[in-house]
């Protein structure tokens, strides 16, 4: 006989767009249901969780590699200490890594106070960049070695890559698609003021730090079976592109900049001196 289930009677029925009401279950959807047995055969729902026919329904995933995780929860208040714990190691981390950094460069490189204010900014920036391409996602796959009950509906594997550019895109896509291109904007804008990097070696870090991200969405997809970021030709494209923009729009700046402070005591104020001499823009060019 199979065992009774028993629903409150407004369970969260949780999708990977939101909420929805019991009463927009459709035959054929696959339900999971979160709980417990009882003494006497029953079942207790805690959470209902709509997962639909195929995976597409469990998750969205769109041609430029993104998707929202559906996350099921038996203990809340576990999961979330430990994600607190793995999201305070990780900002500890990343600050000890950039005071040992500030130490070698101002130490060992002599560089003074300017070019580390304008260092720190692009490793703030950086850190971002890998914490919404990886941490934020990724870090769930290592999350479910502490809490083997976490159930999460990802990207299977098999699906964990595209290697065909731009076949897969949707227009559906067109959003991520910028966001992309304007992620890495602040990349070729940025980089020319902590380097003497012109614009083929301004891109081409550029493409060595996107492929590095694809590569290791890929690896931690492939380790766990699943993934939330899958590893997109695409992105590397986009990122591209974005960075191009960047570094066009810093020569700009920095043309424009030097046209407008010629009334501007630039020779006393460090930071706009350091600006107005950046060594990729010739001083011809004002």
């Amino acid at each position: 006989m199979a065992p009774r289930v028993r629903i409150p009677p407004f369970p969260p029925i949780e999708t990977s767009s939101g909420n929805i009401p019991i009463s927009d279950l459709k035959a054929g959807e696959e339900i999971t249901l979160v709980g417990g047995p009882n003494s006497d055969g029953s079942f207790v729902a805690d959470t209902v969780v709509v997962c639909g026919g195929s995976q597409e329904a469990a998750t969205e995933v769109t041609g430029t590699g993104q998707t929202t995780p559906t996350i099921v929860l038996n203990n809340e208040a576990n999961y979330k200490k430990i994600s607190g714990t793995i999201n305070t190691v990780t900002i500890v981390l990343v600050g000890l890594i950039w005071l040992g950094i500030i130490l070698f460069l101002k130490l060992k490189k002599q560089k003074n106070i300017v070019y580390l204010l304008f260092f720190t900014i692009f490793y703030i920036y950086l850190y971002k960049v890998i914490d919404i391409t990886l941490i934020q996602f990724q870090s769930l796959l290592l999350l479910k070695h502490f809490l083997p009950d976490l159930m999460l509906r990802g990207v299977g594997a098999g699906r964990t890559v595209n290697l065909i550019p731009l076949a897969t895109l949707r227009l559906v896509d067109v959003k991520t698609t910028l966001l992309n291109i304007l992620m890495m904007m602040p990349f070729g804008f940025g980089l020319p003021f902590i380097t003497n990097f012109r614009f083929k070696k301004v891109v081409m870090t550029g493409l060595y730090l996107s492929i590095t991200i694809e590569l290791l969405q890929f690896i931690t997809g492939f380790i766990s079976s699943t993934t939330f970021r899958i590893a997109d030709i695409n992105d590397v494209i986009f990122n591209m592109i974005g960075v191009t923009v960047g570094y066009i729009l810093f020569a700009q700046f920095v043309i424009l900049f030097r046209r407008k402070s010629r009334a501007w005591k630039v020779s006393t104020n460090p930071i706009l001196r350091y600006i107005a001499d950046r060594p990729q823009i010739d001083k011809q060019k004002l």
